[in-house]
């Protein structure tokens, strides 16, 4: 007869404490705890640990859920990328030999801002086209690249504006 071995694979679980962190939170911004289950603790286990966009948040390479214990705790790092690029998601993924991979997400929020200062703050219905004009501004951000802005009107039959402006 033939001999069957079935091996039993441990879990591992990813829990980002934070939902959310803003890029520019840096090191620490938020922790991270990754915890073994359904397998021995007699021996340390090495986690392969991965963030899906390291250009929002950082976790280091490995980490060490050690014996005796079933779990380790570990700083995620955000990535403050200058560029105006709303919030990002990431996914933080652990992984070991002989265990399922386990993941969770954080939210990189982003700090950047796009600001608009209109130079009349009052006009008569009946003033026309171009009765005042509007500045808008991008700041803490990479100004390397056009940005495209999208202005909205919040009452179009009172007045108009353009439906994109690039910002060189």
């Amino acid at each position: 007869g033939k001999a069957v071995r079935i091996s039993q694979k441990g879990v591992l679980a990813v829990d980002v404490l934070a939902a959310s962190v803003s890029e520019n939170a840096g090191a620490a911004a938020t922790q991270v705890t990754f915890t073994r289950s359904n397998a021995s603790t007699a021996i340390p286990v090495t986690l392969n640990l991965t963030s899906s966009d390291t250009t929002e948040a950082t976790v280091p390479a490995t980490a060490t859920i050690a014996a005796g214990q079933t779990s380790v705790t570990i700083d995620l790092t955000a990535v403050d990328d200058a560029i105006l690029d709303g919030t990002q998601n990431v996914v933080i993924t652990a992984s070991a030999t002989d265990f399922f991979n386990g993941t969770d997400s954080v939210a990189v929020t982003d700090h950047e801002t796009v600001t608009i200062a209109i130079v009349a703050d009052a006009f008569a219905e009946n003033a026309g086209a171009a009765v005042t004009t509007a500045t808008i501004t991008r700041s803490n951000t990479d100004n390397s690249s056009a940005l495209t802005v999208t202005p909205i009107s919040g009452d179009i039959t009172e007045a108009t504006v353009p439906t994109s402006v690039i910002i060189p």
